[in-house]
């Protein structure tokens, strides 16, 4: 790739510059990974912001869309048959409510910390206790006790596998809510009224589309989100991703 000169970088004048920063490294990593950088990354994020211009560039000759979203966070989106890989449903279902969560005027009070036990009392308040644990774990017949420690197995998971991406951060029993969240509205995002309508999109796996006769279906009874016609709401890497760098919870 040549190296074009630009007026338009915040003291990048050719790409060779952006990838001798000491943070291209790191955030470049990240980002191939499926992370997104929020502003709570402070210098990937300015990184990031200033290097952009040479970055769409960079990205784009390897059929990489590097995408800014207005609510502060950068991530990767694949073009094309490019492969990757959709959240899991679990994932889907918890990233929601955590966004409901930090919605929440306590929340924002909070800055975005809450723990576990609100997440699934949020979860337990929007679709019910029961849909609950069918949703998380599939079971319909199960003793309470092992049903109980499924839906605390399964929400492990997903927590994990949203802070992988760099929706949340977890420190034992305490979640941190990242701006990135804000993805799992896309389906009403488009709408005025988009907050007013996320408890639907929660409570029956679907939400009405203005326009459409038929409803947007978010199938959550099986291990991969189903859109008819949709791209992924957030595509990984595959090559690229390493669990084996990820698997230990944060400590403080």
């Amino acid at each position: 790739m040549t190296e074009e000169s630009t007026d338009r970088g915040f003291g990048y004048r050719t790409i060779g510059d952006v990838i001798r920063d000491e943070r291209f490294a790191e955030v470049d990593v990240l980002l191939r990974k499926g992370r997104h950088v929020g502003v709570e990354d402070v210098e990937q994020y300015a990184f990031l912001e200033e290097a952009r211009p040479l970055l769409d560039t960079f990205y784009g000759a390897y059929s990489w869309d590097l995408e800014a979203d207005d609510a502060g966070f950068f991530y990767l989106r694949p073009r094309g048959d490019l492969g990757g890989a959709e959240l899991s449903a679990n994932a889907m279902l918890v990233g929601q409510a955590c966004l409901l969560l930090k919605l929440e005027p306590e929340t924002v009070r909070s800055h975005g910390r809450v723990t576990r036990s609100q997440v699934l009392e949020q979860l337990g308040a929007v679709v019910g206790e029961e849909e609950l644990a069918r949703r998380l774990t599939g079971a319909k017949d199960r003793r309470e006790t092992r049903r109980i420690e499924l839906v605390h197995q399964k929400l492990g998971g997903a927590l994990k596998e949203l802070r992988r991406l760099g929706f949340i951060e977890v420190r034992r029993e305490e979640v941190f809510l990242r701006s990135a969240l804000v993805r799992f509205a896309e389906p009403v995002r488009g709408d005025g009224d988009w907050r007013s309508r996320l408890p639907d999109l929660v409570r029956h796996g679907f939400v009405v589309v203005e326009g459409e006769e038929e409803p947007t279906k978010l199938d959550a009874d099986h291990d991969d989100l189903e859109e008819d016609d949709e791209e992924p709401l957030v595509t990984v890497d595959l090559d690229e991703l390493d669990d084996d760098d990820e698997d230990a919870e944060e400590t403080p």
